[in-house]
């Protein structure tokens, strides 16, 4: 990473963590920082902490910030967001309220199930036919067809837990998964900036499909309430368990902003109840305490498998809920952020409700501290602000954890590991931020990061640098995590498990919309080092698919993969790894990147750009654009191991593809399958080894188990290769069977192409 970069991050985090310790109640009260009010002095808004008028005076006493800076901590209110003294006087619940949940049935009707992309990419299957009818005419003939390709599989009663139907479809796609990817691009394209849509893709990779269109009912009732006489005071009431009343302030806003929050708050209860169902055969076997929420956070295999562990409270879960809970608070957060445009407060508002605080925060540079009180929602105006700790961060006692930020220059960061900033942990984290140059700075399962919940992190502009270490940038087990980043120039950066990355049950996408991006996740600094080469990290990062891996048979003791994802639509972008890195599945995990235009660079160490091991997948398609793909060491740029297909396909442009240490380039190992697809351009293969570029290792036989490699460039353009043999070449056609003796296995075969 550039070190000004984390330089700048560092100062500004210093800065923030600086400022939120101080005792801004007492400076302004006149008082020295540190020391007790006069207990004959008013405080200055006395319910949240905060100086808002000239009587703060122009700075804050020991630093250099400027006098108008906010600060919103957990305030001195009563668990109804009044006094004490207006608490006592607070009236009965408003007449006329109904439940929000009366008659409504929040059962799912839907489909079960998304219709797969389809699979048939024309050009594709009729090269791969060409290139077969050629094999069967070569000394010695092979005979091949898109039919005879078995993969071995498991009987369900050996299988590992977990395994998600797109993990069988990529393993067993040896000539659909081109297809696969153009049919997930297309998915995303058509999603524009529609969280809801984006969350129904995401529950189909989980084997838990919702209709993007179940909860608009729901949506609706929430509406419907809104509408009504003293709505926001109902809103209220839905959500506590006694009788309240609105404080003054909130009674005195204007009519449309009432409307507004109470429609977020109607749907507030609505997501909750979704959220209680979901977790509930969880609930009755596992509390849902510390204990659990600290198994959720970076999940180990004994957390997983523990009696009262992860695994036990996942079984139980019921998954379509939990995405419609989040489809709803989503949907809910988004129009209330439409709505609150060019709205205006003088002073910040705080109300308690049942399911956590609600503040409203004047434009302005405000500091949000999530250390001392459980937030709901925050929804700041606009303005340079700093946000602290565990907000939109979802816990035991915060099922959901909603932030709102309308404009300005914001950091985003923490004091501790996290969680932090859209984390979805036993609940709902979600995070919009509508506009500037941000900074989303936390260490661990953190900015778009999620267990046993869902998490959402939006970003509609600005140039923003994301900077994390481990489980972060769209991290997800069991559940799912989103990061949707709409447009800038962009920088991600990270150590493992990010930046697209699904575990166990678990889907991440982080979907860059456009922007000249760079995702960045970290090979020189080695603090997860790699069993492949300890000189680097293991990143699983950039599009992966990660399980818990047991070689002990049967394999019913460990936990399959999920779906990671990395998507960028439009910009020329630079991807930086080290091993496990872009479009990599480990362990019945499938990972994939799509990258739609641009003239994009990738990187990597071992395993890297459609690669995968051991009964996993990677798919990675790059549609147009003047690329370079590098890899230092071994098994990148389609290439299977061990049971798993690994797939490259590129669409058009002059491509470089410089690889080292051999199984690159279209090449399949131990029962393993490569496919790499080049469809168009001018372009450059090396590898410094003979053993790379439709090419397979040498395997004994299995019954139904094949090792195959695959390598078509079908552009037609003049194309160079350097490598050590001369078995690839411009305008050539070559096979092999068995390392090179030919015959020696009938089970072992590389066929290549350059037409």
């Amino acid at each position: 990473m550039r070190r000004t970069d984390r330089t700048a991050v560092a100062f500004l985090s210093a800065l923030a963590l600086l400022s939120s310790m101080l005792f801004v109640a007492a400076s302004c009260s006149g008082g020295s920082a540190g020391s007790p009010p006069d207990s004959t002095s008013e405080l200055p808004s006395a319910m949240d902490g905060q100086c808002m008028d000239s009587a703060c005076g122009d700075a804050v006493p020991g630093t250099d910030l400027p006098g108008d800076v906010s600060v919103d901590s957990a305030g001195e209110v009563g668990a109804d967001g009044m006094t004490t003294a207006d608490a006592d006087e607070a009236d009965a619940a408003a007449p006329g309220c109904e439940d929000p949940l009366a008659g409504m049935d929040l059962a799912y009707a839907g489909t079960d199930s998304l219709e797969p992309p389809d699979p048939g990419i024309e050009a594709f299957l009729a090269e791969v036919d060409d290139a077969f009818a050629l094999a069967a005419l070569s000394d010695p003939p092979v005979a091949l067809s898109r039919q005879d390709f078995p993969v071995y599989d498991f009987k369900p009663e050996g299988s590992p837990k977990g395994r998600l139907a797109w993990e069988y479809r990529v393993r067993h796609g040896h000539f659909d998964n081109p297809g696969y990817l153009k049919g997930l691009q297309a998915q995303l394209e058509q999603a524009g900036g529609d969280t809801a849509v984006l969350l129904s893709f995401l529950s189909d990779k989980v084997d838990a499909y919702v209709e993007p269109g179940s909860v608009e009912p729901l949506l609706a009732r929430a509406d419907e309430l809104a509408a009504q006489p003293e709505a926001l005071s109902c809103a209220l009431l839905s959500l506590s368990e006694a009788a309240v009343s609105l404080p003054p302030e909130w009674e005195a806003l204007p009519a449309d902003m009432q409307e507004q929050i109470a429609r977020f708050l109607f749907a507030a209860r609505i997501s909750r109840a979704l959220q209680e169902q979901a977790m509930a055969g969880c609930e009755a076997l596992i509390p849902i305490d510390e204990s659990l929420y600290g198994k959720a956070l970076t999940p180990t295999f004994d957390a997983l498998a523990s009696a009262d562990g992860l695994e036990a409270c996942g079984n139980q879960v019921d998954f379509r809920q939990l995405f419609r809970g989040a489809q709803v608070l989503t949907s809910a957060a988004e129009t209330l952020a439409d709505q609150a445009e060019g709205w205006e407060t003088e002073s910040k508002l705080v109300l308690d409700t049942g399911l956590g605080r609600v503040v409203i925060a004047p434009a302005g540079k405000n500091m949000h501290k999530g250390k001392d009180a459980d937030y709901l929602l925050i929804l700041d105006l606009g303005g340079d602000d700093t946000y602290l700790d565990g907000l939109a961060t979802s816990r035991p006692t915060l099922p959901l954890a909603v932030v709102i930020d309308m404009a300005g220059n914001d950091l985003y960061t923490t004091q501790g590991a996290g969680p932090a900033f859209a984390a979805g942990f036993l609940g709902y984290g979600i995070l919009l931020d509508r506009s500037g140059d941000d900074t989303y700075s936390a260490r661990y399962d953190s900015v778009a990061a999620a267990c046993l919940g869902v998490a959402v992190l939006k970003d509609e502009s600005g140039v923003d640098f994301y900077d994390s270490v481990d489980g972060a940038q769209a991290s997800a087990h069991l559940g799912a995590a989103l990061l949707l980043d709409m447009a800038g120039d962009d920088h991600y950066y990270a150590f493992r498990m990010a930046q697209g990355m699904g575990a166990y049950r678990g889907t991440g996408l982080l979907l860059d919309r456009s922007g000249d991006d760079f995702f960045e996740a970290e090979d020189d600094e080695v603090i997860y080092p790699a069993a492949q080469n300890p000189n680097y990290n293991a990143n699983m990062s950039q599009g992966a698919g990660f399980g818990f891996r047991n070689d002990v048979v049967p394999f019913t003791d460990t936990y399959c993969g999920g779906i990671g994802m990395l998507a960028d639509l439009v910009g020329a972008d630079v991807y930086s790894g080290g091993i496990f890195s872009q479009a990599v599945g480990y362990w019945f995990g499938v990972g994939f990147l799509i990258d739609s235009e641009g003239d994009d660079s990738y990187s990597g160490v071992w395993y890297n750009q459609g690669a995968a091991a051991h009964f996993a997948g990677g798919a990675h398609l790059d549609s147009a654009g003047n690329d370079t793909y590098y890899c230092v060491q071994d098994q990148c740029m389609g290439e299977g191991r061990d049971y798993s297909i690994g797939t490259l396909i590129e669409l058009g442009g002059n491509d470089e593809y410089y690889a080292k240490g051999g199984r690159n380039i279209g090449s399949g190992d131990l029962f393993g399958s490569g496919v790499l697809w080049d469809a168009g351009g001018k372009d450059s293969y090396k590898d410094d080894t003979p053993w790379a570029i439709g090419f397979v290792t040498t395997d004994t036989y299995v019954e139904n188990s094949f090792t195959f490699g695959l390598f078509l460039d079908t552009g037609g353009a003049p194309d160079s290769y350097t490598l050590p043999s001369n078995h690839a070449a411009d305008s050539t056609f070559w096979t092999q069977l068995g390392n090179g003796n030919d015959g020696q296995y009938e089970n072992v075969i590389a066929v290549g192409r350059d037409k």
